[in-house]
């Protein structure tokens, strides 16, 4: 039995297709655990209206020894 070759143009498509798919699941770009964050901040209000998120902080918390 010979083995037939894939057509280029159907590799192509198929190569095309599969990239454009993959970047299509990428998102927003924004880091998963800061959408998990959101997700679960909306849920803990549980607000009709979706939360607007302007900026986020980065910064240090400092331990408190507890007594």
């Amino acid at each position: 039995m010979t083995p037939t070759a894939t057509p280029r143009p159907i590799r192509v498509s198929t190569v095309l297709a599969a990239t454009l798919l993959l970047s299509a699941c990428s998102g927003s770009g924004e880091d998963v655990r800061v959408t998990l964050c959101k997700d679960m901040v909306a849920v803990k209000l549980a607000v009709a209206d979706p939360v607007n998120w302007t900026q986020a902080t980065a910064g240090e918390r400092s331990m408190q020894p507890s007594s």
